[in-house]
C-alpha cells in the first residue's frame, strides 16, 4: 500500500505581540516610587501603569506583583495584606523611627 502524499503545511496564524514593561523595570521603578512615598497600595502603584483605555494592563499587573514578590524577598520593601482579595499595603523597610539619644 503506497501513503497518499502529505497535506501541504497551513498558514500560521498572525499574533501581535505587545511590549511589556521587564521584570527589572518594574522592580526599580517599584522600589523608587515607595522609597518617595513610604507607603502605598498594590491597587495604586499597578494602576499608575493604564493603558489607553484608562486600565491596567493585565501583563503589567502581573510584572508589578512579580516584582513586589521580588522586593519582598530581598527584603527592600514589607507588604501586608489585612484580608482575603484585600488591597496589599507596600512600605518602605528602610523607614525606622527616629531615636533620640541623651548625651
Amino acid at each position: 500500500a503506497v501513503n497518499p502524499p502529505p497535506a501541504p503545511p497551513r498558514a500560521l496564524p498572525k499574533v501581535e505581540v505587545k511590549k511589556i514593561i521587564s521584570l527589572e523595570e518594574m522592580i526599580d521603578s517599584m522600589a523608587k516610587r515607595i522609597s518617595q512615598a513610604f507607603k502605598m497600595s498594590f491597587r495604586e502603584f499597578a494602576g499608575t501603569s493604564l493603558s489607553s483605555a484608562g486600565k491596567a494592563e493585565r501583563g503589567e499587573i502581573i510584572v508589578s506583583f512579580l516584582a513586589l514578590l521580588e522586593l519582598v524577598k530581598q527584603g527592600i520593601i514589607k507588604a501586608e495584606q489585612e484580608s482575603a482579595h484585600g488591597d496589599i499595603t507596600l512600605e518602605s523597610s528602610t523607614v525606622s523611627t527616629p531615636s533620640y539619644g541623651t548625651k
